[in-house]
């Protein structure tokens, strides 16, 4: 599954604030969607995973995914390898 974000040349995220203080998202939830905002590649879970791995267990990691999904930030993608 890969994450993607349109490419920009300004190197600043814009997050607004009623997004930061979304209470529908859980706080691991929130933190992740503003970390893989500030990426212009796609991502894939390992790669974030790596970031975050001293921080959340597997499981959480995989819980939090699951909720980014649920509420339609993400959307699962078959990673093709050429």
């Amino acid at each position: 599954m890969n994450f993607k974000k349109i490419p920009t040349d300004n190197p600043y995220s814009l997050v607004l604030k009623s997004f930061i203080h979304d209470q529908s998202l859980s706080p691991n939830c929130r933190w992740l969607l503003i970390y893989v905002s500030t990426f212009e590649e796609g991502l894939d879970t390992e790669e974030i995973f790596d970031h975050v791995k001293n921080h959340l267990s597997r499981e959480e990691f995989e819980k939090v995914i699951k909720e980014a999904q649920d509420l339609g930030f993400f959307a699962p993608q078959e990673v093709t390898h050429e």
